[in-house]
């Protein structure tokens, strides 16, 4: 019985640690061009930045993201709302992917007053696509830039390489101490 109690507690308190970041992709609309609260990357000037699209998933009650990159260039998408962290703290990122190409997990890194910080060894996964649905997941660690700058904040980022055609379903995003 103390055994299971402990047991128990530690449960409960690696639950109260983690904080789950909203992926909004079950409140997106079939036929929308991307899921709430995220946008392209549009940071570089392209005549193209891809095409992306809200579609039915592997199931007939779920929903996807239907994301395909130009032939000529990688693209990106990556929230919008960022989210409070802590160096040494871990963006647990998991979701059912397929297609072509491949598919990058990783965050973007920000500063306390909001701004880009550069020159942080930013940890990611890299996944060659295929015809089957799979499940990815990956855990990554928040890290200060290399001259000391804290990261403050974070947005979780999917990237698909050039020529890409990528179907993302069930994102489950969260931050976790360990």
């Amino acid at each position: 019985m103390k055994k299971t109690l402990i047991a128990l507690s530690l449960a409960a308190a690696a639950l109260v640690s983690a904080r789950d970041i909203k992926d909004n992709l079950d409140s997106a609309k079939i036929g929308a061009e991307m899921i709430p609260g995220w946008t392209i990357n549009r940071s570089n000037k392209a005549a193209d930045y891809g095409k992306s699209v809200i579609v039915v998933g592997s199931e007939a009650d779920e929903k996807a993201l239907q994301l395909t990159a130009p032939a000529d260039r990688s693209n990106s998408i990556y929230m919008l709302g960022a989210t409070a962290v802590n160096a040494g703290e871990f963006l647990e990122f998991s979701a059912k992917v397929k297609g072509k190409g491949t598919v990058t997990l990783s965050y973007y890194p920000y500063g306390e007053k909001g701004g880009f910080v550069g020159g942080v060894p930013v940890p990611y996964k890299a996944v060659v696509l295929g015809n089957n649905w799979v499940e990815i997941k990956c855990k990554l660690q928040v890290k200060n830039s290399n001259n000391g700058t804290l990261v403050k904040f974070i947005r979780p980022c999917i990237s698909l390489s050039k020529g890409g055609e990528l179907l993302i379903e069930d994102i489950d995003l969260e931050i976790d101490n360990d």
